[in-house]
């Protein structure tokens, strides 16, 4: 069953949010530097596989455990009833109701509060101000 936010509760949820998104960015931009690693890993393993194979699996194995912890963080997220739908961006949407019908309260890291809304279909570029 979908959750509907109001302003006051959209905004009540930033300060937890801030916390979670900046440990999220933290862990997305390790997880990045692991991923470009393990392209050059997999390159000098073309060559010489059982020179780099100890690292390429040390690498392999971070990356997992970066995206499972991503992961927990957008189910923590997603529990309240918001969603997420940029984590390098820190943009969360809040479903609600406007006019009657449905569409998302729109909040990105680095704003004061909510303070735009998009039709459903028409995600971060069609936002408006409330």
């Amino acid at each position: 069953m979908a959750r509907y936010f109001t302003l006051a509760e959209a905004n009540a949820l930033l300060p937890r949010l801030r916390q979670w998104l900046t440990r999220m960015q933290a862990k997305k931009r390790r997880l990045d530097q692991v991923q470009e690693k393990l392209v050059e890993l997999a390159i000098k393993a073309a060559g010489n596989g059982r020179l780099v194979e100890k690292d390429l699996h040390a690498a392999e194995q971070e990356a997992e455990r970066l995206a499972r912890e991503i992961d927990k963080w957008v189910e923590r997220i997603s529990a309240l009833g918001c969603e997420v739908k940029d984590v390098e961006r820190g943009l969360i949407d809040f479903l609600a109701r406007r006019e009657g019908r449905e569409v998302y309260l729109c909040w990105q890291l680095g704003e004061e509060e909510v303070a735009f809304w998009h039709e459903l279909q028409d995600g971060f570029d069609g936002r408006q101000p409330l």
